[in-house]
C-alpha cells in the first residue's frame, strides 16, 4: 500500500503527483492549516473509501460525528467549529483508484505581513497565490498583492485604504494572453468615517477595479470593471429615533482606458 502526503494551506488542497498506474488501494494524508474562520475543507480525493479516515487536530485524535463529519462521496470534511488560526489538522484515509478521482481544488498560498503598527495606525502587506496542479489547465495560475492601512485622526475620524495589483489573474485566460494595462490589473479602496459629536456620523467610500484584478476584487469589496462612490449620514434625532441617508453611484468602465459606459445611482 502506497502512502502519499498532501499539504493544504489556509483551507485549500495542494495536489501532488498521481498514484502509480495499476495501483488499487491507496492511503493518503491531507494537512490543513486553520485560519480561525473555515470549518469545511476539501480533501484531495473524492469517492474515498468510507470509514477509513483517521483525523487529528494538533496531534489530538478527533472523533467522527462529535468533532467532525466527513462526506465520502464529495471528499469533504467539516469540523464542529472553525480550526483555530495556525492550528494543524491531518486527515488520513483510503481511496480506491477504480472509483476515486482527484478534487479539482486549487492550491492557495496566502501571506500577510504587518509592516508598521502603532496605537493609531497600521500598515499591512498581503499576497495570495492560486495555482492549479495536475491536469487542470483550464484556469491559469494567479497572483494578487495588496497594501493597506488604517489610521485614526483624533478620537472621531478613521481612514482606511487598500491598493491591489494582480500581475496574473484567474478571471479570464484568453484576456491574460492578450495583455493588459496597469489599470486593468489594479484596484483601490478608500473609506472615511467621522463623527460630529454624539448625535451625527458621516461616512464616505470610493473604490475602483480593473477587469483583470480577478479573485482579489470581491474579497476586498470591489466590483470588477467598476468605479463606485458612497456617502452616508446618520443622525440621532432622539434616544428612540435615528435618521439615515445614503447615496451610492457605480460607473461601469471600459477595458484599459477607464472611461465609463453607464452609471447606476441609488439613494435611500
Amino acid at each position: 500500500m502506497n502512502f502519499n502526503r498532501h499539504i493544504v494551506i489556509a483551507s485549500i488542497v495542494a495536489i501532488s503527483a498521481s498514484a502509480p498506474v495499476g495501483a488499487m488501494p491507496q492511503r493518503v494524508q491531507d494537512l490543513f492549516i486553520g485560519t480561525g474562520t473555515a470549518s469545511t475543507f476539501q480533501l484531495s480525493w473524492r469517492n474515498i473509501t468510507p470509514l477509513t479516515e483517521a483525523v487529528s487536530i494538533n496531534s489530538v485524535l478527533a472523533v467522527r460525528n462529535i468533532d467532525y463529519t466527513i462526506n465520502s462521496n464529495n471528499g469533504s470534511i467539516t469540523f464542529n467549529q472553525p480550526l483555530p488560526n495556525r492550528s494543524a489538522a491531518t486527515v488520513t484515509y483510503d481511496y480506491d483508484t477504480t472509483y476515486a478521482h482527484r478534487a479539482s481544488t486549487p492550491m492557495t498560498v496566502p501571506l500577510s505581513v504587518d509592516l508598521a503598527q502603532s496605537e493609531n495606525s497600521d500598515v499591512t502587506f498581503d499576497a495570495t497565490y492560486k495555482g492549479y496542479a495536475g491536469t487542470d489547465r483550464t484556469t491559469p495560475n494567479a497572483l494578487s498583492m495588496g497594501l493597506g492601512g488604517q489610521w485614526s485622526v483624533g478620537n472621531d475620524t478613521q481612514l482606511s485604504t487598500k491598493f491591489l495589483y494582480a500581475p496574473s489573474s484567474s478571471t479570464d485566460q484568453n484576456q491574460n494572453q492578450n495583455g493588459h494595462s496597469a489599470f486593468d490589473q489594479s484596484g483601490i479602496v478608500f473609506g472615511a468615517h467621522t463623527a460630529f459629536g454624539k448625535l451625527s456620523k458621516l461616512s464616505f467610500g470610493f473604490s475602483q477595479a480593473g477587469l483583470n484584478v480577478g479573485d482579489a476584487a470581491p474579497t476586498n469589496g470591489l466590483t470588477l470593471g467598476a468605479r463606485t462612490y458612497s456617502l452616508g449620514t446618520h443622525f440621532d434625532a432622539s434616544s428612540k429615533l435615528g435618521i439615515d441617508a445614503d447615496y451610492s453611484q457605480m460607473d461601469h468602465l471600459k477595458l484599459s482606458d477607464g472611461s465609463a459606459t453607464h452609471t447606476n445611482i441609488g439613494m435611500n
